[in-house]
């Protein structure tokens, strides 16, 4: 199915293995042990929490957001960088509560047509105006994402770094 879709199918499929807490994070997202053992200890309550980060500038690429304190309000690429506050890095840790809505939410956008082209993060969007998503600031910890063979180079050598 991940041929023809993208990764909101690519999680419709593994559904059936989040019917437990779980983390979910993107494939080509590397970071240092610290982010995930942040993002683990970060409990603000919220059945979902998003590990972000914060930088200067942001690019087409950034999935974007906009957060109200610790509270997630969008996740998207297309968000009004004057309204930004950081951007996924695409590692996120669900309880129970989070597990299941998310499971919800995959059945009910791939009943539609245009599910095969959407993100997983289209349907965090939708559950962040529901209140249920919070974030992690991961600000000052080590991580990159690599979507070609000049993120491949770059990540090399971050990734030295972490076994000093």
């Amino acid at each position: 199915m991940f041929a023809h879709t993208d990764n909101l199918g690519t999680c419709w499929e593994a559904r059936s293995e989040m019917e437990k807490p779980f983390v979910l994070m993107n494939g080509d997202t590397l970071f240092e042990a610290a982010v995930l053992q942040r993002l683990l200890a970060c409990n603000k309550g919220y059945p979902i929490t998003l590990a972000a980060d914060t930088k200067s500038q942001f690019d087409l690429d950034d999935m974007k957001i906009i957060a109200d304190g610790d509270r997630l309000l969008k996740v998207s690429k297309q968000l009004d960088i004057s309204l930004v506050h950081g951007e996924s890095i695409g590692l996120m840790v669900f309880n129970q509560d989070g597990a299941n809505a998310f499971t919800r939410k995959l059945e009910e956008m791939m009943d539609k047509a245009d599910a095969l082209k959407l993100w997983y993060l289209s349907a965090i969007d939708q559950l962040a105006s529901l209140g249920i998503v919070g974030i992690c600031q991961i600000h000052g910890l080590s991580w990159c994402e690599v979507d070609d063979a000049a993120d491949f180079k770059a990540a090399a050598d971050v990734v030295k770094l972490w076994s000093r």
